[in-house]
């Protein structure tokens, strides 16, 4: 059975109480490293959400793909 925890514009997130959120698009995150055109810091908008063929999750940014580990998502709840 296959789970998808996303779609384009709702990436569902869990946390350690087992809390679910739902995060819609267009949401910001933060690079924890310098990615593509942003410096590490940089504070930029997930316009979608996507993945690749092996399930890896990734956000689009201003037209472009980056994997999802170069981001911080700032949620608390």
């Amino acid at each position: 059975m296959h789970y998808q925890f996303y779609n384009h514009e709702v990436l569902l997130l869990v946390n350690q109480k087992g809390m679910i959120k739902k995060l819609h698009t267009p949401f910001r995150v933060q690079c924890t490293t310098a990615t593509g055109h942003f410096p590490a810091n940089a504070w930029v908008y997930v316009d979608e959400i996507c993945s690749t063929d092996t399930d890896n999750l990734c956000f689009i940014i201003a037209g472009n793909i980056y994997p999802h580990s170069h981001f911080l998502i700032p949620v608390k709840f």
